[in-house]
C-alpha cells in the first residue's frame, strides 16, 4: 500500500491546524504576551513584535514583523522548527492526531533555530538601546514641561475648566497634576508612574478666551493638533487624589476625568492615551469611567476585550456610563456635568457600584470544539504516547545511571586512593598510616566523582534532556469517551520496560479500579502472555504486566470479622494512624511490638497481602493520594503516578475552632517542666482572637501591629495545640479487646487541638509573608455563634515532585491543579465535537430549589415535575430510543420518591427512562448505547462551599487576593448555536474568576460530564442522539440547535412546530384567519396569531429553516397570501394540498420550482450533496418536537398552555418525525 502523499495531509491538516491555532502557537511560542493579546489576535514579545491571529477572518495567520516572516500554521511550523514543507507537515499532523501512514517527521534544525535566535537578540538588543534612548529623551522634555509650568488658580485653563466645562473649582484647590502651561497658553496635565516620577504630560491648547482651539486654529499657531501628548503614557496615569481605601475612577481625557473627581471626591486617574493601554492595580475595585461610544464600534469593541481581560485577572471593575440608556453619541461624563451637574455624575457612578455594567457577550462563551472524536483520539494517543516515550527514556537512563555509577565506583576510588596515597608518603606519613588515611578520604571522595562521571557518560548515551531534565508532569483535560484510560492502558501493555517500573493509579471509585484493572487484563498483550504463563503467579520482574487493585479495609473480605467494627470505630475517632492503632504497632520507646491476632493471616490472604515492594501497577482510591502509608507496608516510591478525575475534594481541608478554644488552657498541653508555656500559647490565641473579630480584612496587619504574636510563637503554640489533641485521642494498640477498643473510642471528646494548630501555623505563614489579610483563615458565624474557620491544602504525599505524573480529567483546570500538584504542571486540551441534536432552554436555570420547592410566585414545584415527567415519556415513546436523566440528588429524590440513603443505586427506573443523578456519572460507561440525555436542572454549589475551596487552594498564593463576598453576582452569556446568534442569558457567576472556575467544575461541567454519558464523541451517523437540556445554563463544547423557552420545551416544542405537526399532508397556511378557526388551542385570537407570525422573521426563524415559504392566491383573493412547505413535496402536491386547506381552488402557487401539468410520474430526485467542510461531517436533524400521542394531562393535571396531541410527521425523507438531511 503507497504512502500518502504529503500535500494531501497537508490539505487534512491545513482546516484543524487554523480551528486549534491557539493550542498549535502556545506549543510553539510558548504563553503570549498578556499586556497585548485580544480575542482576536495573540502576541508574543515584550511590545508584541509576533502576531497569531486565534479568531476572526484571519484565524491561522501569523506575522513575525521582526524577522519579516508572516504565514499560515504550516509556514509557522516551519519557521519555529527551521524545518521544511514536508517536515513541518508530518510534524503538524502528529500533533493534530492525523494518519500519517508512518511517515515521521525528522528533528529540527536546531543549529539554524540558534543562528536565527542569535541575529534576533542581537537585533533585539540593538533596538532595545535605541528605545531607551529615545524614551529618555522624551521623558526629559516631558519633565522640563512640567517644570516650566505654574499653578492652574487665576489662569485661562482654570476659567477654560470652570466656565467653559462647567467644572466646580475644587473648596480645597487644583491638585498638583493639573497646572497651566504659560508658554503655549495650554492646560498641562502632569502622568506619573506608581513612584511619583514624571513620565508625561498632555497640553489642551486655549484661546485668549479660554476654548480649546480648533484644528483650523491649531494648523495657524502651527501645532499638530488642539491637544498634544509629551513623554511616555505606558504605565503612567494623571493622578488625581482620594480615599486611598474607596473605589478608584479610571476615565480617558482630563475633561472627563475633572468631572468625576470634583464630583466624587474619590481618587481618580485619568488615562490619555485610552483606558485601555494601561493595567488597573489590582486589590481595589475600579471604576471605568467610559465615553458613550456607538454600540460594537472600535472603541466599543476594545473596551469589552479589555474588560474581560481584567476580570480574568480577578480585578474587581465596574463600568460607569454617562446616561441610564447607551446612546452611542460619543458623549462623557463632562456632558452629564454640564446637562445636571455633580448630582448627575454622582448619581450615575453610584448606579454603577450598585449594579455594575452588563454589557452582552458578541459571541458565545464557550468556545466551540472542531476536532472530530478520530482526530482528537489520534492527539490523545500522541500526548500520551510522547509522553510514555520520555518517561521510558528517563528511566532506562536513570537505570543505567546507577549500574554505571556502580560499576566505575571501585575504579574511581581505586585511583583515587593511590593518589591520595602518594601525596600523603611525599609529606612524610608511613605507607600503611597513609594507606588506612587514603582509603578513607577515597571512599568519601568517590562518591562526587562517580556521579559527575557517570552523568557524563549518559548524557553522550541518552542526551541532555533524559539524564539532567525532570520528570514530565502533565495534565490532559479531554472530554469523557475520548478514551484517556484506555490511551494509558495501550501504552502501558505494549511497554514491557514500564512492567518493571513502580506506577500508580488513582480512580474516584472501587468501580473505576476494577474497570482499569479489567481493561489491562482484557488488553491484547496480556491475554497472550497470560495464555504462555497460566498458572504462573505474577512476580514483578517484568516478564508481565502486575497489577494490583488496592481495596481498603472496609471492601469485602479485607478484614476479619471480629476486627472490623474496631477498625471503624478507630476511624471515627480520628486516631492519627489506623495502622498502627488496630493492625500493627512496631516497638517503640521500650514499648514491645503489638499486632492484631489476625495479623499473619492478613498478610497471606487479606488486607495486608497486597502490600509489598515488587515492580507493580497498583491501583488506589483517591483517598491514598494524601495518606501517610506507614514504612512496613513497604510500598515503592512511584515513578509515574495517574490520576483520574478531578481530586479537588479530596486534597481541599476545612477546620474549625470556637474563638473560646483559642485562649483555653485545656487546648494546649506543655511538656513536663514547661508548663508556663501554655500561658504563651493562650496569649497567643487571645491575640488572634481580637485581630479577627474586628473583621476579616487586613487581621494579619493588626495582628502584626499587636506586636504579641510572632512567626515563632505561633508554630510553638500550634505544636502544644496539636500535642493536646494527640493526648484526647484514645490510646489504642493492635492487640487490646475489641470491646474495651470500642469502649475508648465511644468515649472519646471532641478536642479543638488540631483545627487550633492549623489556625496559628497559617497565620504564621501569613505573617512570614508579609500579608495584611489572611486567605486560609477566616471569622464567620455558625447558626448565630462565632467560628474561626481555617482551609488548606493537603500534600499530594501520593504524588511526589520526583515522580512522573498524568492528570486525566475532562473538568481540568491548570491553575487550580498547578496549586495543588505543583507549577511545573503542563496542560494539553483536547476537545472534541459531540455527534448529537441538541435542544436547550433560554428562559429558566431549573436550580434545585425550584424543582423542589413550592415557589412563592404559584409556580408549583410539583406542577413544573408532572410537565417534566411528560416530557421524559415522550421521549421514551417516540420509538425504540433508550432514554438517560439526570439531575441534581434532591430533584432525583422528589421525582422519584427514594428514600435518600447509603444504599441510592447509580441508576433507577423513572417514567421509562434510567435515572441518575450528578456525582454518581464520573467515569461510568453504563449508557453508552442510549440514545437520548435528558438533563433536568442545575446543581449549584453554595456559594460558601467554592469559597471555602478556594481560600483553601490559594491560603500561601501571594499573588492572588480572592473577592470573597459571599454572594453570586449575574453575568450575561450566550450559547453555541449551530445556526445563528441566539439572545444573551442570564447566569449566576462568582466575581472572583477563581471562584468561578471551581463553581464550573461542579456545575456546567458536571452537566457536560452527564451529558457525555452517551458517548457522543465517536457516534456515528448510524447511531443519532438527542441531548435535551432543561436548563439556560451553557455548556462548555455543547453546541445547540434548537434554543426553546421552558413553556415551548415542556409543551412539546414551539408554537410552529406544533403548528407544523398539524399539517400532515406538508402544507401550513399562514393566514391570520385560518390559523386561528383550524388551531384554536394554538392561536386562540388574531392578537396572538400575529405575534407568533412575527417570530418566523425573527431569531426563531431558523427553527422550521427547512420548510419552504412559499406564496399562494385563492380564487377571489387580490393579494398574496403564505404557506410553509415541506421540502420534500413537489409543486404540485402542494398545491392540491393547500386547495383541500383552504377549500377553495388555488389560482397562483409560487416559491417551490415550476409547477407540472400533472403529478410526476416518479419521485422527486434527491437533494444535492452538501459541498465539502472541513469540521467533522455530522448529521443534521430537523427540530424534532418533544410531542407524543401519550395521553394528557397527568394524573389529573390540565396544562397551563397547549399541548399538541398529534403524532409526529411522517411522508418522505421522514422517520419517526425526524428528517434527515444526507
Amino acid at each position: 500500500m503507497s504512502r500518502r502523499d504529503i500535500n494531501a495531509i497537508a490539505d487534512e491538516l491545513r482546516p484543524v491546524l487554523r480551528a486549534n491555532i491557539a493550542d498549535l502557537a502556545e506549543a510553539l511560542l510558548g504563553a503570549p504576551n498578556p499586556l497585548t493579546r485580544n480575542k482576536r489576535e495573540w502576541r508574543w514579545g515584550r511590545k508584541g513584535s509576533f502576531r497569531v491571529f486565534v479568531a476572526g477572518p484571519k484565524q491561522g495567520a501569523w506575522t513575525d514583523f521582526e524577522a519579516g516572516a508572516s504565514g499560515d500554521p504550516i509556514k509557522l511550523i516551519m519557521h519555529q522548527r527551521a524545518c521544511d514543507f514536508a517536515h513541518a507537515v508530518l510534524w503538524g499532523a502528529a500533533w493534530a492526531g492525523i494518519a500519517t501512514d508512518g511517515q515521521h517527521a525528522s528533528p529540527g534544525n536546531y543549529a539554524a533555530l540558534a543562528a536565527r535566535d542569535a541575529i534576533r537578540k542581537t537585533e533585539q538588543a540593538r533596538k532595545q538601546v535605541e528605545a531607551e534612548a529615545d524614551e529618555a529623551m522624551r521623558i526629559a522634555h516631558a519633565r522640563s514641561l512640567a517644570k516650566a509650568s505654574v499653578p492652574l488658580a487665576g489662569t485661562i485653563a482654570e476659567r477654560y475648566l470652570t466656565e467653559t466645562r462647567g467644572i466646580q473649582r475644587p473648596s480645597d484647590g487644583w491638585p498638583d497634576a493639573v497646572r497651566y502651561h504659560r508658554q503655549s497658553q495650554s492646560l498641562l496635565l502632569i502622568g506619573t508612574d506608581r513612584n511619583g516620577e514624571v513620565r508625561f504630560v498632555q497640553r489642551v491648547y486655549l484661546t485668549a478666551d479660554a476654548r480649546k482651539i480648533s484644528p483650523e486654529e491649531a494648523e495657524a499657531r502651527n501645532l499638530p493638533a488642539p491637544k498634544a501628548t509629551n513623554g511616555v503614557m505606558d504605565g503612567a496615569y494623571v493622578r488625581l487624589p482620594g480615599l486611598a481605601d474607596g473605589p478608584l475612577m479610571l476615565a480617558e481625557g482630563p475633561e472627563t476625568g475633572l468631572s468625576v473627581w470634583t464630583a466624587t471626591g474619590a481618587e481618580t486617574w485619568l488615562s490619555t492615551g485610552g483606558i485601555i493601554r494601561h493595567e488597573p492595580p489590582p486589590g481595589r475595585r475600579v471604576v471605568i469611567c467610559r465615553d458613550d461610544d456607538k454600540p460594537e464600534s472600535p472603541s466599543d469593541r476594545a473596551l469589552s476585550r479589555t474588560l474581560r481581560s481584567w476580570r480574568a485577572t480577578g480585578v474587581d471593575i465596574v463600568v460607569a456610563t454617562p446616561w441610564a440608556g447607551q446612546r452611542g453619541d460619543k458623549t462623557d461624563f463632562n456632558d452629564t456635568m454640564k446637562a445636571g451637574g455633580a448630582e448627575a455624575v454622582r448619581a450615575r457612578i453610584d448606579a454603577a457600584l450598585l449594579t455594575g455594567f452588563k454589557a452582552a457577550p458578541a459571541g458565545p462563551h464557550y468556545r466551540r470544539p472542531h476536532l472530530s472524536g478520530e482526530a482528537a483520539s489520534r492527539r490523545l494517543e500522541w500526548v500520551i504516547s510522547a509522553m510514555f516515550n520520555r518517561l521510558e527514556k528517563y528511566l532506562e537512563a536513570r537505570a543505567w545511571l546507577a549500574e554505571e555509577a556502580d560499576r566505575i565506583k571501585p575504579e574511581v576510588q581505586e585511583r583515587l586512593e593511590a593518589k591520595i596515597t602518594a601525596k600523603l608518603i611525599r609529606q612524610g606519613v608511613d605507607a600503611d598510616t597513609a594507606a588506612e588515611q587514603a582509603a578513607e578520604r577515597a571512599a568519601k571522595a568517590a562518591a562526587g566523582q562517580v556521579k559527575v562521571i557517570a552523568k557524563k557518560a549518559a548524557i553522550e548515551r541518552f542526551g541532555g534532556r533524559a539524564v539532567k531534565a525532570k520528570m514530565p508532569r502533565i495534565q490532559i483535560k479531554g472530554a469523557a469517551g475520548l478514551g484517556k484510560t484506555r490511551a494509558i492502558i495501550r501504552e502501558y501493555v505494549r511497554r514491557p520496560a514500564m512492567w518493571r517500573s513502580n506506577i500508580v493509579f488513582y480512580a474516584k471509585t472501587l468501580q473505576l479500579m476494577d474497570d482499569f484493572a479489567d481493561g489491562i487484563a482484557n488488553a491484547q498483550t496480556v491475554r497472550e502472555l497470560e495464555a504462555l504463563t497460566a498458572g504462573v503467579p505474577a512476580t514483578g520482574d517484568g516478564a508481565r504486566p502486575n497489577v494490583r487493585v488496592i481495596r481498603g479495609r472496609s471492601a469485602e473480605g479485607m478484614c476479619h470479622s471480629e476486627r472490623i467494627e474496631v477498625v471503624e470505630a478507630a476511624a471515627a475517632a480520628g486516631v492519627v494512624s489506623v495502622h498502627r492503632a488496630c493492625c500493627h504497632a512496631p516497638a517503640r520507646d521500650g514499648v514491645p511490638a503489638s499486632s492484631c491476632p489476625f495479623f499473619n493471616w492478613c498478610k497471606d490472604k487479606a488486607y495486608m497481602a497486597q502490600f509489598d515492594n515488587q515492580p507493580a501497577l497498583r491501583i488506589m482510591p483517591h483517598a491514598r493520594l494524601t495518606l501517610n502509608q506507614p514504612d512496613d507496608l513497604n510500598l515503592p516510591a512511584p515513578d509515574l503516578v495517574i490520576v483520574d478525575e478531578t481530586v479537588v475534594s479530596e486534597m481541599v481541608t476545612h477546620g474549625e475552632a470556637a474563638p473560646a478554644a483559642m485562649p483555653n488552657s485545656a487546648t494546649f498541653a506543655a511538656k513536663p517542666g514547661e508548663e508556663d508555656r501554655i500561658q504563651e500559647a493562650m496569649d497567643m490565641g487571645k491575640a488572634v482572637v481580637m485581630a479577627l473579630a474586628d473583621g476579616n480584612v487586613d487581621a494579619v496587619e493588626r495582628l502584626r501591629a499587636g506586636g504579641v504574636a510572632t512567626p515563632e510563637l505561633l508554630r510553638a503554640a500550634a505544636a502544644m495545640a496539636a500535642e493536646a489533641a494527640d493526648l484526647a485521642l484514645p490510646a489504642l494498640w493492635p492487640s487490646m479487646l475489641p470491646k474495651e477498643a470500642k469502649q475508648r473510642c465511644a468515649a472519646r471528646k471532641a478536642h479543638p487541638g488540631r483545627a487550633v494548630a492549623s489556625i496559628f501555623r497559617q497565620l504564621a505563614r501569613d505573617l512570614e509573608a508579609n500579608r495584611r489579610t489572611s486567605t486560609g483563615v477566616e471569622w464567620t458565624t455558625r447558626d448565630g455563634n462565632p467560628v474561626i474557620l481555617v482551609h488548606g491544602v493537603k500534600p499530594a504525599i501520593g504524588a511526589p515532585a520526583d515522580a512522573a505524573l498524568v492528570l486525566l480529567d475532562a473538568d481540568a483546570d491548570l491553575e487550580i491543579n498547578r496549586r495543588l500538584f505543583g507549577v511545573n504542571l503542563r496542560g494539553f486540551t483536547i476537545s472534541a465535537a459531540r455527534r448529537a441534536h441538541v435542544i436547550q432552554i433560554s428562559d429558566a436555570a431549573l436550580g434545585v430549589s425550584t424543582l423542589t420547592v413550592k415557589q412563592a410566585d404559584g409556580d408549583d414545584a410539583a406542577k413544573l415535575r408532572a410537565w417534566i415527567a411528560g416530557l421524559v415519556q415522550r421521549e421514551v415513546a417516540s420509538g425504540t430510543r433508550k432514554v438517560l436523566v439526570f439531575c441534581a440528588k434532591k430533584v432525583r429524590l422528589a421525582l422519584t420518591g427514594e428514600i435518600a440513603d447509603g444504599n441510592l443505586p447509580a441508576a433507577t427506573q423513572w417514567c421509562g427512562a434510567a435515572l441518575s443523578h450528578f456525582g454518581r456519572h464520573l467515569g461510568a460507561n453504563d449508557w453508552a448505547d442510549f440514545d437520548t440525555v435528558v438533563i433536568v436542572g442545575r446543581l449549584e454549589p453554595p456559594v460558601e462551599v467554592v469559597e471555602q475551596q478556594a481560600r483553601a487552594i490559594y491560603a500561601d498564593a501571594d499573588d492572588v487576593t480572592l473577592d470573597l463576598r459571599g454572594e453570586y453576582v449575574t453575568d450575561l452569556r450566550r450559547h453555541d448555536l449551530r445556526h445563528g446568534l441566539g439572545p444573551a442569558v442570564k447566569v449566576r457567576v462568582h466575581p472572583d474568576p477563581r471562584v468561578q472556575a471551581l463553581v464550573e467544575i461542579w456545575r456546567e461541567n458536571a452537566m457536560g460530564q452527564a451529558i457525555d454519558r452517551l458517548r457522543l464523541i465517536h457516534r456515528g451517523a448510524d447511531q443519532p442522539a438527542r441531548v435535551v437540556v432543561l436548563s439556560n445554563l451553557p455548556v462548555p463544547g455543547l453546541v445547540v440547535d434548537e434554543l426553546l423557552t421552558k413553556k415551548d420545551a415542556l409543551a412539546g416544542g414551539t408554537v410552529w412546530q406544533r403548528a407544523l405537526l398539524r399539517a400532515p399532508g406538508g402544507v401550513l397556511p399562514l393566514s391570520v384567519a385560518w390559523l386561528v378557526a383550524n388551531l384554536p388551542d394554538l392561536f386562540p385570537s388574531e392578537a396572538t396569531a400575529k405575534r407568533a407570525l412575527k417570530t418566523l422573521k425573527g431569531s426563531n426563524a431558523n427553527m422550521i429553516f427547512y420548510w419552504q415559504m412559499s406564496l399562494l392566491r385563492i380564487s377571489g383573493q387580490k393579494r398574496h397570501s403564505k404557506a410553509l412547505v415541506r421540502p420534500d413535496l413537489t409543486a404540485f402536491e402542494a398545491r392540491t394540498e393547500a386547495a383541500l386547506l383552504l377549500g377553495a381552488e388555488v389560482v397562483e402557487f409560487r416559491g417551490l420550482e415550476a409547477e407540472p401539468a400533472a403529478p410526476p410520474p416518479t419521485p422527486a430526485p434527491a437533494p444535492a450533496e452538501p459541498p465539502a467542510i472541513t469540521e467533522p461531517v455530522l448529521p443534521v436533524i430537523l427540530p424534532v418536537p418533544l410531542i407524543s400521542v401519550l395521553p394528557w394531562p397527568l394524573e389529573g393535571e390540565s396544562p397551563d398552555w397547549p399541548v399538541s396531541p398529534l403524532p409526529r410527521p411522517v411522508g418522505a425523507g421522514y422517520a419517526d418525525g425526524v428528517r434527515l438531511l444526507q
